[in-house]
């Protein structure tokens, strides 16, 4: 029997090629993915500077593109959520009706309002689309902004809707994005960065979106990747012995989160 595949999507382009097998969390599916060592090189944004583009967005164009995504989420029509769901069924420990319900949900998440309070609530808007001035007690005026980084993202297994909203905090953030898919869930993150190269493989968005599966630890991939030359910001989800071997790479330059 041939096992499935879980994709490497890197900015805009989906590879199944030079696939090796990996065992799923505790043995209970294995499944084939492309050798990250052959493209660990193509996942890292060369510079800061290179994110310009996101901010030739206006923040409704963003608004725009992540509410056609969400259309395009629609469980009932997208034949990559649909795979990705059945596959999730025998990748992960979770029952089949948690993992219905948070694929039933894919298709509302984007809506324009939960995404304008997201950026509102978390950063605020004035300082997301522009310098915000402030005067300080002696008179002096100051003007702070925010701006996205190139980030790394170890999302959990524990819920398949974690891939969208780390997509959504990297939108509205103007932030280049990469997941590493976890092994009880390396299928999710993939089916959405699949639709998002079917909707618009050339926009900004989508190509600073990226998904690809190692097994945690494998010198090979993250001695190169976690580096501040390629990385700014790694956002961590994970157990005490997940995040403390991630802290060895932690230097100026590159923080946890």
């Amino acid at each position: 029997m041939t096992n499935p595949i879980a994709p490497i999507v890197i900015r805009g382009k989906v590879i199944e090629t030079d696939l090796i097998e990996y065992p799923g969390r505790g043995d209970v599916m294995s499944f084939d993915a492309p050798d990250p060592k052959k493209f660990v090189d193509q996942l890292p944004l060369p510079s800061p500077g290179d994110m310009a583009d996101l901010y030739d967005l206006s923040f409704d164009d963003i608004l725009d593109y992540l509410e056609e995504l969400g259309e395009r989420l629609n469980i009932n029509t997208n034949e990559h959520l649909q795979r990705s769901r059945d596959l999730t069924y025998d990748a992960t420990p979770l029952p089949k009706e948690i993992i219905d319900m948070g694929y039933t949900g894919f298709g509302s998440f984007f809506g324009r309002d939960k995404m304008r309070q997201l950026a509102e609530k978390s950063v605020g808007l004035d300082y997301l689309n522009g310098w915000v001035e402030h005067k300080l007690i002696d008179g002096v005026i100051i003007k702070v902004r925010a701006f996205g980084t190139r980030t790394l993202h170890i999302v959990a297994g524990n819920g398949p809707g974690l891939g969208l909203i780390t997509l959504a905090r990297c939108a509205v953030t103007r932030s280049d994005c990469i997941i590493k898919a976890p092994s009880n869930d390396p299928f999710t993150s993939a089916a959405l960065g699949r639709t998002m190269v079917d909707m618009a493989p050339d926009h900004p968005i989508t190509r600073h979106f990226s998904v690809a599966y190692w097994k945690g630890g494998d010198a090979a991939v993250e001695d190169k990747l976690y580096q501040p030359h390629n990385i700014e910001k790694i956002v961590a989800w994970g157990g005490m012995a997940g995040i403390k071997h991630i802290t060895k790479y932690i230097q100026p330059g590159l923080e946890l989160i």
